[in-house]
């Protein structure tokens, strides 16, 4: 809202004066410093105001981008060990675990 306000006051300043400007060379150059100084001031605001939005609509898109990237690889293929058991399927694992003891010995898999 004051950005609005401050481009509609800044549109009806630059048109205040007629072309040619019919004043002193300094109060010309006054005028077109003023004209500066706010369109400065506001392009200040925008990009603050840009900042603002922009930041955090860009950790959001990074952090949701990246979840759906990775969500598969946290659900397991299978979901629970009796259904292996009555597919008698064969199951792998790195021979050096004691996780290959622990399939073997108490839940009874095949290797």
């Amino acid at each position: 809202m004051y950005l609005r306000l401050q481009l509609k006051q800044l549109a009806s300043n630059m048109c205040t004066f007629p072309s040619p400007y019919y004043g002193s060379y300094d109060e010309m150059v006054a005028v077109v410093h003023n004209m500066k100084k706010r369109l400065e001031a506001i392009y200040l605001d925008l990009c603050s105001y840009l900042g603002y939005v922009y930041t955090p609509v860009a950790a959001y898109f990074t952090a949701i981008s990246s979840l759906m990237l990775a969500f598969p690889k946290f659900h397991p293929s299978v979901l629970d060990v009796e259904y292996l058991l009555r597919m008698n399927a064969p199951v792998r694992s790195n021979g050096n675990s004691f996780i290959v003891r622990y399939m073997i010995n108490v839940l009874h898999l095949k290797l």
